[in-house]
């Protein structure tokens, strides 16, 4: 996704920018993308199989957010 709008999307919103608002604004443009982009990669979570292993204990669904399964208690008392 970051290939296409990089390479894509990206020139036509800043000519678009720069046409309309200055080109100095295309600047400020980047700038904007680099920080949301930022954001966006803080809540990324990690699905790679490998390193999900290595970081979620087995066997603790309290743990895992990916398949979140339900196991159900032994131990029916409240």
């Amino acid at each position: 996704m970051g290939e296409t709008f990089g390479g894509g999307v990206a020139p036509v919103i800043a000519g678009f920018v720069a046409q309309h608002f200055g080109l100095a604004r295309t600047l400020d443009f980047a700038l904007y993308s680099l920080i949301a982009g930022a954001v966006v990669t803080v809540f990324l979570v990690e699905t790679a199989p490998r390193r999900r292993a290595a970081t979620t204990p087995a066997g603790d669904p309290a743990r895992d957010t990916l398949n979140a399964s339900v196991v159900p208690s032994a131990d029916p008392s409240p």
